[in-house]
C-alpha cells in the first residue's frame, strides 16, 4: 500500500472515530437534559422544601444509638441543615445542576474518650476518623500488658452529608451519604425513574431517622421463588437425615450452620 492511502485510511478512521464520540455525547446530552436534569430539579425542590419545614419547625432529632462501635458518643442532637448545589456550599445554576449536598451535625455535650490496642488498630482508627472529619485527637499512652496502646478524645459534633450527583456517562444519580451512623459511608446508584415520589420519601424518612426502609434489600419475585424452592428442599433434606441419622456422615457443626443459613433466607422472604 502507498503511504498516501495508508495516510488516508487513517485519516478516514480518525474521522469515523469523532463522528461515534460526537453521536454518544449528543445521546448523553439528550438524557441529561430529558431525564437527568430534571429529576434533579425535583431532588432539588424535595430537599428544599424538607429542610424549609424543619427549620421553621426548629425541628432537631435525638439520636440515643449512634453508633455501635462508640458508645461512649451517648445522646447526641441532629441539627444545623444546610443544602448545597456546588462543591464550595453554594448555588449552581440550576440549567447544569450536577450536584446537590444536604448537610447537618450531630452534636452532644463534651466529649467522648476510649482507648485502642495494638498498632495495627491503633492506625486503622486514626485513618478512619481524619477521613469522616470528626475533630479528634490521639496520644499513646502506658499499658499493663506494654502492648501498643493509644487513647483517643473526639468532640461530639459529626459532620453528616447526603450527596446527589449526577454519573453523566451512564445516565444516572448517585447517592452518597457520610457519617450518618457509625461514622460510615454507604453509597447507591439510580435511574432517574427510580428516583421517584416513594423512594424520596423513603429517603427522607432515613435522614429524619424514621425508618431505614430505604436500606431493605429489594428481592425480585423470581428471586424469592429460588429462595423459598431452597427452604423446602433443605427442610426435606433435613427431615430425611433425622430419619437416617445413624448412616448419615453429617457432623453436628455443618447442621447447626445450616440451620443459622435458613434463619437468615426466611428473613429475607418474610
Amino acid at each position: 500500500m502507498r503511504v498516501i492511502d495508508q495516510l488516508r485510511e487513517e485519516v478516514s478512521a480518525k474521522h469515523q472515530r469523532a463522528l461515534v464520540e460526537e453521536t454518544i455525547e449528543h445521546d448523553l446530552e439528550l438524557k441529561y437534559q430529558q431525564l437527568v436534569l430534571p429529576k434533579m430539579r425535583a431532588i432539588l425542590l424535595y430537599l428544599q422544601e424538607l429542610i424549609a419545614h424543619l427549620k421553621f419547625l426548629e425541628k432537631s432529632v435525638e439520636i440515643n444509638d449512634y453508633s455501635d462501635r462508640n458508645r461512649q458518643l451517648g445522646r447526641l442532637i441532629q441539627t444545623g441543615y444546610k443544602i448545597s448545589t456546588d462543591d464550595f456550599g453554594g448555588q449552581a445554576e440550576l440549567q447544569r445542576l450536577m450536584v446537590i449536598n444536604v448537610s447537618f451535625n450531630c452534636i452532644g455535650e463534651g466529649e467522648c474518650r476510649w482507648e485502642v490496642v495494638g498498632s495495627a488498630r491503633i492506625e486503622q482508627e486514626i485513618a478512619l476518623l481524619s477521613a469522616t472529619k470528626v475533630k479528634f485527637n490521639w496520644k499513646p499512652v502506658q499499658n499493663q500488658n506494654k502492648l501498643p496502646t493509644a487513647s483517643f478524645t473526639m468532640i461530639k459534633n459529626i459532620p453528616v452529608r447526603f450527596r446527589f450527583e449526577v454519573n453523566y456517562d451512564y445516565s444516572r444519580i448517585k447517592l452518597l451519604i457520610h457519617n450518618h451512623r457509625n461514622l460510615g459511608v454507604y453509597q447507591r446508584e439510580f435511574t432517574p425513574q427510580a428516583l421517584d415520589d416513594q423512594m424520596l420519601d423513603q429517603i427522607g424518612r432515613y435522614l429524619l431517622r424514621i425508618d431505614e426502609d430505604f436500606l431493605q434489600i429489594e428481592i425480585s419475585p423470581k428471586l424469592k421463588l429460588q429462595i423459598q424452592q431452597k427452604i423446602a428442599l433443605d427442610k426435606r433434606e433435613q427431615a430425611e437425615f433425622f430419619k437416617q441419622s445413624n448412616a448419615n456422615n453429617y457432623s453436628h457443626k455443618k447442621l447447626t450452620s445450616q440451620n443459622s443459613f435458613l434463619a437468615q433466607l426466611k428473613n429475607l422472604v418474610s
